[in-house]
């Protein structure tokens, strides 16, 4: 507590009554300690009383703690995704989380859920002290493809044991698995592939030369044809003139 005090004047008080009076304090502290003396003051109470007909002075004191909180700034930032997700692959996210506090965040435990076809993964961070950050890291996976939304989230408890939840929403965008149309066949081959065809280049003579040769060519295998038909005519007159 700030080191200063406060005087309060009560006039009387008299046998089995009370009064309440209400008293401003400022703590002092900067941050949160499990020092239970920075957390307490000393309640000191100087009065007079009468005993036997005798005006008497007496003293009292008492140490009072009181629970100081801070604001809860702990926060959840936009996470980091995979890009080019395909339908059936991990995506993958990474989601920091920083605690801009002053006092710590404990127990904080994450986790995924949506409509992936793995949720949940919870992960156990442990605890966040103040000005301090960390993870949360997923790999999630749909098999639709399409945009798909799910939510990070994160539970903790606060210095007071209070449980506390924050969610962080996401959006990823799946696209349908790449299916090659032709299907070339492998070492061995299966039923049902296709078999490029190979194209035969094909090149007609432009060449006048090759026009020449290819004539005379033509031109001796047609008088080879004529010679060979005449001699089997020949031998054939031969053996009918023998027959008569």
């Amino acid at each position: 507590m700030g080191s200063s005090s406060n005087t309060i004047y009560i006039d009387n008080l008299h046998a089995g009554s009370t009064k309440l009076v209400p008293i401003t304090i400022n703590t002092g502290l900067t941050k949160v300690t499990d020092d239970e003396d920075a957390n307490s003051i000393n309640m000191k109470f100087d009065y007079q009383y009468v005993a036997d007909k005798v005006r008497k002075t007496g003293t009292s004191s008492e140490n009072i703690t009181i629970p100081v909180n801070f604001p809860d700034r702990f926060e959840l930032t936009p996470p980091e995704m995979s890009s080019n997700v395909m339908v059936g692959e991990e995506a993958y996210i990474y989601m920091p989380m920083v605690n801009k506090g002053r006092s710590s965040v404990y127990n904080v435990t994450a986790m995924v859920r949506g409509d992936m076809a793995n949720p949940g993964q919870p992960q156990y961070i442990g605890n966040v002290t103040a000005g301090s950050e960390s993870s949360a890291e997923f790999n999630v996976r749909f098999e639709e493809a399409g945009e798909h939304t799910g939510e990070i989230v994160v539970t903790y408890e606060d210095t007071n044991m209070n449980p506390k939840e924050a969610v962080m929403a996401f959006t990823i965008n799946v696209e349908e698995m790449f299916e090659p149309e032709t299907e070339f066949p492998f070492p061995g081959g299966d039923e049902g592939m296709i078999e490029p065809e190979i194209p035969v280049d094909v090149k007609e003579p432009t060449d006048p030369k090759d026009i020449a040769m290819i004539v005379v060519g033509l031109i001796v295998c047609a008088m080879a044809t004529y010679v060979t038909i005449q001699k089997a005519k020949a031998k054939r007159s031969i053996f009918v003139d023998e027959e008569l």
